[in-house]
């Protein structure tokens, strides 16, 4: 019974030292000494002491191994920011580069004074226009930013939360009947008033393409998956979907039966279709952020309709395409909510 009660009585003795040695309540604060990687240790504020006789406030250090280690310091936000949910902090990037894109056939249903007919089975042929990457073809060593398939990506990214928004400006370019050929196609309905069961479109008509102006303006969102981090930087992957919006103009002539020539009409630039996509992009971004290369695959359906001949045309447009872009970080932006 006596040795319990001395147990008793040492331990109540230790509890009461460290009691009387600890600062008083309020002097610490979390820092995120070890932010980005879960990580928290306390450190005391600064505070007046009481007496002469009282000791310093204490500072609890962060691990020597954290210290060694700046891979594991650096870091792309605040512990205390991660935690709060007030804080959304986002970094906002922007890529461009070409885009190769692989379109699949479609039906065109193509209503006019001269024909009602629906063409089964188009072959939409890629117009890259590449050639304007070479500085020495044309006059003007710059016109490889407006003539090829480009894509230009604007990304804001909460890094934290591992999702992103994009805003994406895609010029694609096809043709049904041009250079790239064309062929016979089957077919329903009357051409020039006569029934057809095939059409051939080179013969039917000399040219049409919605390649001048046409443009893709998208919005989606994406969750980002990290693969790798260190010294050169980091490595992401993310998945995401769109909503998209396509404003062209057509450019098609078609053969008068009568005199053999072709009359041309031209319609101005208008919205003339939408469509929904879904992508997966690769990204490696150098340590400070000053460089960002990506990769990015995308899969999108739609429709199109769009004035032509005096009539309007009404189509699908489904493809797949790849894109490379270079870019750079534009800024950070950190946002504090009201509670």
């Amino acid at each position: 019974m006596s040795l319990t009660l001395c147990r008793a009585n040492i331990l109540a003795a230790g509890l009461l030292a460290v009691l009387l040695a600890a600062p008083a309540a309020g002097q610490y604060r979390p820092a995120d000494l070890g932010r980005g990687h879960g990580h928290s240790v306390w450190v005391s504020s600064p505070v007046a002491p009481s007496s002469s006789t009282a000791p310093a406030a204490w500072t609890l250090q962060a691990p020597p191994l954290m210290k060694r280690n700046r891979a594991l310091a650096q870091v792309d936000l605040h512990l205390d920011d991660v935690l709060d949910k007030n804080v959304r902090a986002w970094t906002v990037s922007a890529t461009f580069g070409p885009t190769r894109t692989q379109y699949f056939p479609t039906d065109i249903v193509v209503k006019t004074p001269d024909m009602d007919v629906r063409l089964k089975d188009v072959r939409l042929h890629e117009r890259t226009s590449m050639k304007f990457y070479d500085p020495t073809h044309g006059d003007n060593p710059l016109q490889f930013i407006d003539e090829p398939t480009n894509t230009l990506t604007i990304r804001a990214e909460d890094r934290a939360r591992r999702h992103a928004f994009i805003l994406k400006y895609f010029h694609p370019k096809f043709v049904i009947v041009g250079e790239e050929g064309a062929g016979v196609v089957r077919a329903e309905g009357t051409l020039h008033g006569k029934p057809v069961a095939e059409v051939d479109l080179r013969e039917a008509f000399g040219i049409w393409q919605l390649t001048y102006g046409l443009v893709q303006v998208q919005a989606g969102v994406e969750k980002i998956v990290p693969l790798a981090k260190g010294k050169a930087g980091r490595l992401d992957y993310a998945v995401g979907a769109g909503v998209a919006v396509y404003a062209g103009q057509s450019n098609v002539s078609v053969r008068n039966p009568t005199t053999g020539s072709l009359d041309e009409y031209k319609q101005k630039e208008r919205l003339i279709g939408y469509g929904v996509s879904a992508n997966h992009r690769l990204t490696y971004t150098t340590r400070r952020e000053r460089v960002i290369l990506s990769a990015t695959h995308e899969v999108s359906t739609g429709a199109l309709d769009y004035p032509m001949a005096g009539g309007r045309a009404t189509q699908g447009l489904s493809y797949q395409s790849f894109n490379l872009g270079i870019g750079t970080t534009i800024g950070k932006v950190k946002r504090r909510r009201r509670p």
